[in-house]
């Protein structure tokens, strides 16, 4: 734009020395915003905005008017619902991974052979009642431990 400006001015002045009226074709570049699409159809950037609108305005602004059948508009109605189905598989692979843990400590307490009931120390006997799912809260002293696990 700059450089624009400069040959108009260049070439007014120009004109305006060989005599002609050069002032009549300046012209002063001005800058002017141009409007931006803020989402393009079928982005995930509009559908996760059209999944977060809970107004009509702010569903009109990330249409851009467009009717609200279009496929986007779906897809966001679809996002809440694989978001919570993600969040459950996630805390389930926790979970997973949390069992696959304890099994594995587990298996160490026994892989040195099996002892007797009172040769075992009270953190083999919880590592053993985690392997077998007892929740930590309900395991209790080491006289429980032992009790827990002669049950099992």
């Amino acid at each position: 734009m700059v450089a624009l400006q400069r040959a108009n001015d260049l070439a007014s002045q120009t004109l305006s020395m060989w005599g002609y009226d050069g002032d009549l074709l300046k012209l002063e570049v001005t800058k002017t915003k141009e409007r931006k699409l803020v989402t393009v159809r079928h982005s995930r950037e509009r559908i996760e905005l059209l999944a977060k609108a809970s107004t009509h305005g702010a569903k009109f602004c990330a249409t851009h008017g467009e009717h609200l059948t279009s496929d986007d508009m779906f897809k966001a109605c679809e996002v809440p619902v694989r978001e919570a189905e993600i969040k459950l598989l996630v805390q389930d692979k926790e979970q997973r991974l949390q069992w696959q843990k304890n099994e594995e400590e587990a298996k160490q307490v026994l892989v040195f052979g099996y002892k007797a009931l009172a040769n075992y120390l009270s953190p083999e006997l919880a590592k053993l009642l985690a392997w077998y799912q007892v929740p930590a809260n309900k395991m209790g002293n080491k006289h429980k431990h032992f009790r827990r696990w002669k049950a099992i």
